[in-house]
């Protein structure tokens, strides 16, 4: 699967923790997050940095993931349980 870039665990995150994660390599091994769930302000946040907006037809596996993502988020079992302030959110823009 096409990927985005991966945010890492960096310190400006540190209290929300990672939905799905990837360890890059054994001899690095970090664990960037590639999907991260929380509450911000008044309502809820999925963020993902996995590429789910390109190129879907050619990409079956992206668009499967975009459905999955968007019907849970869309049901009642999506209640984000960490908070992250929206500040917080923009460190991951730069």
């Amino acid at each position: 699967m096409k990927m985005g870039l991966q945010y890492p665990r960096n310190p400006y995150l540190i209290e929300v923790d990672p939905v799905v994660r990837v360890v890059n390599n054994f001899v690095i091994n970090r664990s960037p997050g590639n999907i991260f769930k929380a509450k911000a302000g008044e309502g809820k946040l999925l963020l993902t940095s996995i590429d789910l907006a390109n190129d879907l037809e050619n990409r079956v596996e992206a668009k499967q993931m975009k459905s999955s993502l968007m019907a849970y988020m869309n049901g009642p079992d999506f209640n984000p349980g960490q908070k992250i302030d929206f500040s917080k959110i923009k460190t991951l823009a730069k």
